[in-house]
C-alpha cells in the first residue's frame, strides 16, 4: 500500500506535448542521466523560460518532473530533484502553486512504501529534505501559505506514518525564506498579478465545482479596478517603511554608541551589514518615489531617502576616522508612515484632470442632487494607465444545453464575460478578450447579482456619441435609491441626462433608463474610450455599491 493524500483527483485537461516541446527538451536535456551532477546553467535556463512564457509552464515543468523523479536511474531522478529545487527558489508562486498540488505530492512520493524501510535510498532521502525545507519555509513563511497546506498535509502524513525528516540548515533555510527588502509599487503589481493569473489558470483547469466559483470570483477582480491590489501593494510599502525606520534607529544608534567607545573598542561586523543594507535600499526608495502618484505618500517617504543619505555618510566618516563630521550629522526622528485613502477623491469640476455635468436645460430632480454629491475615483488624465480593464462585453445567446453541475458552473464562470476565450497558456497570454465590434446593439456594461446595467452607444455625428443605459434588477427584492454617475477624461465634454427613475421593483427589466452625451469625440480615434462609472442603490433597505472602469470600444 502506497502513502497518498485521500482525495478524489481534480479532473484535468490532458497536455500532449510533441517531441518538439521547448521545455520537455530542456528539461529531458537538464536531466539527463550522463550528466555527473546537477548543471546550474541547464537548470537556470528552464526557470528563464517559465518565467518569460508563464502560463501553464509551471504545471507542466512540475508534472515532467514528477515522472522523472521516479525514473528507475536513480541519478535521473536525482537531477530531477535538483532542477525542482531550482525551480522552487527561482520561479514564485506559479511554481509554488504547483508542488502543493496534491497529484504532484502524490506522484513525488509514489515509490514511498506505507511504513519506513529499514534504510532509505539516495533519492527517498532527497524527497523528504526537500518537503521538509517547504515545510519550514514556504508553509510557515510565504503571504500565501494558505494556499499550500497540502504541503503541510503530506509532511504530517509521512511523520504520522514512520519517515523521520532530514535536518535542514540555517543556510538552506533562509534561501528559501522570504527576504523582506522593500518594493516599489509596480512590482508589487506584477507580483501580484503573475500570482492571481497563476491561481486563476489552475482554478479553471481543476473544473471542480468549488473551484470554479472561486475562479468566477477572481476573474472578475482580474478584470476590474483592482482597488484592492493598490490597496495591499501600498499596505506592503506602509509595512516595510515601518520596519525599515526601526533599522535606521538602530543603525544610528550603533554609530553613535561606537563615536562614545575608545576606538580600540570599535567593531563594524553588524554595522557593515546594515550599511550594506541601507546602500541597497536607497535606490528603491527613489524608484519608489518616481512611480508615486500620490504627493501624500511621497511626502512620507521622502524623509526615509534623506534619512539614509545622512547615515550613509555619517558612517563613511566613521569609516575615515573623521569623528567630528560624524558627530555633526544629527538624524531627524521619521514619523510612522500611514495609509493614504485611495478612494476619497473629488470628481468636481474642480479636478484638472475628469469633468462630470448634467443637462443645464433639465429640471433639477431628487435623484441628480444626490448624484452631484457623490465623489468618484479620480484617474487623470486620458490615458490613465489602467491594465486589465473590462472590454467591450457583447450580450450573446447562451447555450442551454448543459449536461453537468461542472458545466452550468463553468458557463457561469464565463457568464459576464461571453468574449473571453481560454488559450494554451504557452506564453504571456493566458485570456485574450475579444474586441471586435459587438453583434448586437445592447452591450452588458456590468452584471452583478442584484443589477444588470445594459447600453447601447451610436455616433451621433462625428464628434458626439450617445449611450443609452438601462437598468435591470435581478434580484427578488425592491431595489430604491438608484444613482448612476460617470466621469470620462478630461478633453471630453459629458452630459447625463436624468433617470427616468430611481426604483426598481423585483424582477424589472429595463425599468430605468439614463442617456449620456459625450462631445468632443475624435473622428479616427484610436484609442478605446476609458469611462468610470458608479451606481449606488438600496436593496430593501441594505446600502449598495458598484464601480468600475469600462473601455468602451473604438468608432
Amino acid at each position: 500500500m502506497s502513502i497518498s493524500l485521500s482525495d478524489n483527483p481534480p479532473r484535468r485537461r490532458h497536455h500532449h506535448h510533441s517531441s518538439k516541446s521547448p521545455l520537455l527538451r530542456k528539461i529531458v536535456k537538464a536531466c539527463r542521466s550522463s550528466l555527473p551532477e546537477p548543471d546550474l546553467v541547464l537548470n537556470l535556463d528552464v526557470a528563464d523560460y517559465i518565467n518569460d512564457k508563464q502560463g501553464a509552464n509551471a504545471r507542466d515543468a512540475v508534472m515532467a518532473i514528477g515522472k522523472l523523479i521516479n525514473n528507475q536511474d536513480h541519478q535521473t531522478a536525482i537531477l530531477a530533484l535538483s532542477l525542482l529545487d531550482v525551480l522552487v527558489k527561482n520561479c514564485g508562486y506559479p511554481i509554488h502553486l504547483q508542488i502543493s498540488r496534491k497529484d504532484f505530492l502524490n506522484l513525488m512520493v509514489q515509490k514511498f512504501p506505507e511504513f519506513p524501510p529499514s534504510q532509505l535510498n539516495l533519492v527517498q532521502h532527497f524527497i523528504l529534505k526537500t518537503l521538509e525545507e517547504w515545510y519550514q519555509t514556504l508553509c510557515k513563511h510565504t503571504t500565501y501559505k494558505d494556499d499550500l497546506l497540502n504541503i503541510q498535509d503530506m509532511h504530517s502524513l509521512l511523520y504520522s506514518k514512520g519517515y523521520t525528516f532530514p535536518t535542514v540548515t540555517e543556510v538552506e533555510l533562509s534561501v528559501l525564506t522570504p527576504n523582506k527588502t522593500l518594493m516599489t509599487q509596480s512590482e508589487i503589481a506584477k507580483e501580484q498579478e503573475i500570482a492571481q493569473g497563476a491561481k486563476l489558470d489552475e482554478l479553471i483547469r481543476s473544473g471542480k465545482p468549488e473551484d470554479l466559483r472561486k475562479a468566477n470570483k477572481l476573474m472578475k477582480v482580474m478584470a476590474g479596478f483592482k482597488l484592492d491590489n493598490l490597496k495591499n501593494a501600498q499596505q506592503e510599502i506602509i509595512n516595510e517603511l515601518s520596519n525599515l525606520k526601526i533599522k535606521i534607529e538602530l543603525f544610528d544608534d550603533m554609530i553613535n554608541n561606537i563615536l562614545n567607545q575608545p576606538r580600540d573598542d570599535w567593531e563594524f561586523d553588524t554595522l557593515i551589514e546594515l550599511y550594506g543594507e541601507m546602500k541597497s535600499t536607497r535606490p528603491k526608495l527613489q524608484r519608489l518615489i518616481e512611480e508615486q502618484d500620490s504627493k501624500e505618500m511621497i511626502e512620507q517617504i521622502k524623509p526615509f531617502d534623506i534619512q539614509i543619505g545622512k547615515l550613509i555618510s555619517k558612517y563613511d566618516y566613521l569609516k575615515l576616522n573623521d569623528l567630528s563630521n560624524a558627530k555633526a550629522i544629527v538624524i531627524d526622528q521619521l514619523d510612522s508612515p500611514k495609509l493614504i485613502p485611495l478612494d476619497e477623491f473629488d470628481m468636481s469640476n474642480t479636478n484638472p484632470d475628469f469633468k462630470t455635468s448634467y443637462d443645464s436645460n433639465q429640471p433639477p430632480s431628487p435623484v441628480r442632487e444626490e448624484q452631484e454629491e457623490i465623489n468618484l475615483l479620480d484617474f487623470g488624465d486620458d490615458d490613465m494607465g489602467f491594465t486589465n480593464n473590462t472590454d467591450t462585453i457583447t450580450n450573446t445567446d447562451k447555450n442551454n444545453s448543459k449536461t453537468n453541475n461542472s458545466e452550468d458552473l463553468l458557463a457561469d464562470l464565463l457568464g459576464d464575460f461571453e468574449d473571453i476565450k481560454l488559450t494554451p497558456a504557452t506564453t504571456n497570454q493566458r485570456i485574450s478578450l475579444d474586441t471586435s465590434p459587438p453583434v448586437q446593439p445592447t452591450n452588458i456594461l456590468n452584471e452583478s447579482k442584484f443589477l444588470k446595467i445594459n447600453y447601447i452607444i451610436e455616433r451621433n455625428s462625428s464628434n458626439q456619441l450617445s449611450i443609452k443605459f438601462t437598468f435591470t434588477n435581478l434580484s427578488t427584492s425592491n431595489i430604491t435609491n438608484l444613482t448612476f454617475l460617470l466621469a470620462v477624461p478630461k478633453r471630453l465634454a459629458l452630459t447625463l441626462k436624468p433617470q427616468t427613475n430611481d426604483s426598481l421593483t423585483p424582477l424589472l427589466k429595463d425599468g430605468i433608463q439614463q442617456i449620456a452625451i459625450i462631445n468632443n469625440i475624435i473622428e479616427d480615434e484610436s484609442k478605446p474610450l476609458k469611462l468610470k462609472w458608479k451606481v449606488n442603490y438600496s436593496l430593501d433597505g441594505t446600502p449598495q455599491e458598484e464601480t468600475n472602469v469600462y473601455k468602451f470600444p473604438v468608432f
